[in-house]
């Protein structure tokens, strides 16, 4: 175990954006933190300073049973992970399927449901979008959020933009009622390779305006792939990745699974209940959506090259814990950054006074200027190596779990990372 280092005198003037606080509060819920939940078996270690991580059963983790259905051009886009269902079940909530059932749910029932969600993330925009029209799509697809046990997107990890996503999600629904729902919706069925899909009827956006179900239908889902508990959807810009999700069972295309940096970093984060994977490129190549503003410090060393990331938040004998992990293709990166990288994230001021410079002094004002340090306790840093490479994970015990989505809000979304700069 690493300690963290004693605190700069100085820094940027670090903030969170105020909107995205309100947010996080509105999401967390109310009840109290889960207490009583099974434990996560821990890995084998071996003493030392950082830790020696052994690796785990694959079979034990929600995450890499799915990453072994999707198709591995998911990776260039990011892979945002949850399990809804086990969530709610560590933390002993109800599991509604409908908007009916969690009506009937008692208070004390839905402030559980609230509280099981913290730490996560928010999943695909799809259910966020669905929200104001939840009647529409039960009555007319018999499809919902409650509907959803477990789920991955690729894309940006925002309800602003479904038409730029594609998802799988694990469902319990009616899949003939959801297949005549499409059809009613003007969906037209067609194959491709043995696969049947249904896309969008060519509409105008005015067509639709008068109609929010099919405003959100026909942009989110521009085409979908239905199978026994099992929804396929993409927009508009990534209806190419879905045609090969059926063709992995067989044999026939490469799966996420395939793919050597994040079925590591799959492994790594274990058995996660909610996780993120972004390509290095993602994060500081010349293309990046969202490239990093950040004033390195004089005092800081240097990282060695690391090639994919992962973030995860899941329970570990009872208690919440967030895990990153950076995969190198050199076995011995990782454990020589351990010391550099345990630095840097428990020093770090937050660059968002730099990606929004307008900001105002009251936004500033009330704003959290340490994140990694607000979230954790302290930082455990660990690796593994082997033939593949090697893997560097930072994981921390989350003090309260109301700040534990600020890896996704804020830090992993608005790519507010300057600790992982070269």
């Amino acid at each position: 175990m690493m300690n963290k280092s004693s605190r700069k005198g100085s820094g940027l003037a670090a903030v969170f954006l105020a909107f995205l606080i309100v947010a996080l509060a509105a999401c967390s819920g109310s009840a109290a933190s889960p207490t009583s939940v099974p434990s996560v078996a821990e890995p084998t270690t071996e003493p030392g300073s950082p830790t020696v991580y052994a690796e785990r059963d694959p079979k034990n983790s929600h995450l890499l049973q799915m990453m072994l259905e999707l198709p591995l051009a998911f990776k260039d886009r990011g892979v945002w992970f949850t399990d809804f269902a086990r969530a709610r079940e560590l933390a002993g909530a109800p599991q509604p399927g409908t908007l009916a059932e969690f009506l009937a749910l008692t208070d004390e029932e839905r402030e559980a449901y609230q509280a099981a969600k913290r730490g996560l993330s928010m999943g695909p925009g799809l259910l966020a979008s669905i929200r104001d029209s939840i009647e529409d799509w039960e009555q007319k697809l018999g499809f919902s959020q409650f509907a959803v046990s477990a789920a991955v997107s690729t894309g940006e990890s925002s309800p602003v933009v479904p038409p730029w996503e594609a998802a799988y999600m694990l469902v319990e629904y009616d899949q003939e009622k959801f297949r005549q729902g499409l059809i009613d919706l003007g969906y037209v069925e067609g194959s491709a390779n043995g696969v049947t899909y249904y896309d969008a009827p060519r509409s105008t956006l005015e067509a639709t305006r008068s109609n929010p179900m099919s405003f959100v239908a026909y942009f989110s889902m521009n085409r979908v792939i239905l199978a026994e508990e099992t929804i396929a959807y993409a927009g508009v810009q990534l209806v190419d990745l879905l045609p090969t999700i059926p063709g992995i069972a067989l044999g026939d295309a490469a799966s996420l699974g395939d793919d050597t940096a994040f079925y590591e970093i799959g492994v790594t984060l274990r058995n996660p209940l909610s996780a993120a994977l972004l390509t290095r490129s993602m994060f500081l190549g010349p293309n990046a959506a969202k490239p990093p503003r950040y004033d390195k410090p004089e005092e800081w060393g240097e990282l060695h090259q690391w090639e994919a990331m992962g973030i995860g938040y899941g329970i570990s004998g009872g208690i919440p814990q967030l895990t990153l992990s950076l995969f190198y293709s050199d076995p011995d990166a990782a454990e020589a950054d351990a010391e550099e990288l345990t630095l840097r994230m428990s020093d770090y001021d937050t660059a968002a006074a730099l990606m929004y410079p307008d900001m105002g002094e009251p936004q500033l004002a009330a704003m959290i200027q340490q994140p990694v340090d607000t979230i954790c306790g302290a930082l455990n840093a660990g690796y593994r190596s082997g033939d593949f490479g090697s893997i560097l994970s930072m994981r921390c015990d989350v003090e309260d779990t109301v700040f534990a989505n600020i890896w996704w809000s804020v830090l992993l979304n608005m790519r507010d990372l300057g600790f992982l700069l070269p």
